[in-house]
């Protein structure tokens, strides 16, 4: 199973940034977990959703 980590780590850049610019193909992806911290940080937890 593939595993996702993602921390979003709250700035102010104008228009923001691309996570994944070149990315081609959407990935259906299954929340496992998040945690907030105190400082505003968020951290997600995901893996790829199983093909039917």
């Amino acid at each position: 199973m593939d595993t996702y980590i993602l921390a979003f780590i709250p700035l102010v850049f104008g228009e923001g940034i691309s996570l994944f610019p070149k990315v081609q193909k959407q990935e259906n992806l299954v929340l496992e977990k998040s945690k907030a911290y105190p400082n505003g940080i968020v951290m997600l937890y995901l893996h790829k959703q199983p093909a039917n």
